[in-house]
């Protein structure tokens, strides 16, 4: 969530809603109940076009197949 909301703001890193989105869904993904990653990742989605919200999508795909978050 914490990268999510550095570069929702650009801070330390380029400003990008894009990859807000990523981290704010990798981070939902990892936990049971936090209504407060959802509503950021809602806000952030509803601010990109629908290519990049698809372009997320894989992204986030991929990276939870590669860190099989599943597995301890």
């Amino acid at each position: 969530m914490r990268l999510g909301m550095l570069y929702a703001n650009g801070h330390g890193v380029p400003q990008s809603l894009k990859q807000a989105c990523v981290w704010y869904s990798i981070s939902a993904a990892q936990t049971t109940d936090d209504s407060f990653v959802n509503e950021l990742l809602k806000v952030a989605k509803s601010n990109l076009t629908k290519e990049e919200a698809a372009e997320v999508d894989v992204l986030v795909a991929e990276w939870l197949k590669k860190h099989d978050t599943t597995a301890k």
